[in-house]
């Protein structure tokens, strides 16, 4: 399961100071997921068989959302002075096995 916990492991925090702002990053980590692969991402087998085309959460899609939850929380602005180099192993090339291409 994807929570708080596993985010919190994940930008190495400790504490609950952040914990409302850490939801809203894992919500917006997962809708960013959905949107890029077009389809909706279920915690269960037993919630994929009431949505139509959805996609049970597994490993490959956790770390594609907690590297996005890492990249919301390090990049809080839309501006850096840094040059920032995007990782070989990008939450794109871990989504794009799910994407649905005909929706």
């Amino acid at each position: 399961m994807l929570n708080l916990d596993v985010v919190k492991s994940h930008l190495r925090l400790s504490g609950n100071t952040e914990d409302t702002y850490l939801q809203l990053l894992l919500s917006a980590a997962r809708q960013a997921a959905e949107d890029y692969i077009n389809r909706k991402i279920v915690d269960t087998a037993e919630e994929q068989g009431a949505a139509e085309n959805a996609l049970v959460l597994n490993d490959k899609v956790i770390i594609a959302i907690l590297m996005t939850v890492g990249h919301f929380y390090e990049n809080r602005e839309s501006t850096s002075t840094l040059t920032i180099k995007e990782v070989p192993l990008t939450t794109h090339y871990l989504l794009n096995p799910y994407r649905n291409l005909t929706a």
